[in-house]
């Protein structure tokens, strides 16, 4: 999907999690293209990453 590879230009996922903005255009970027009704966004996976650093 060209509009999701624009956004993944961004410095990292955490950013992107982070930036609601951003957030929402992949996840309705997906929704949209898949064809789906909805869509789960898990953000306890990323609730670590600052910790691994």
């Amino acid at each position: 999907m060209p509009e999701y590879m624009e956004v993944l230009k961004h410095p990292s996922l955490l950013d992107i999690c982070r930036t609601p903005e951003l957030a929402a255009e992949v996840t309705i970027t997906a929704v949209e293209r898949l064809g789906v009704d909805a869509a789960i966004v898990y953000a306890d996976r990323f609730a670590f990453e600052d910790y691994l650093r």
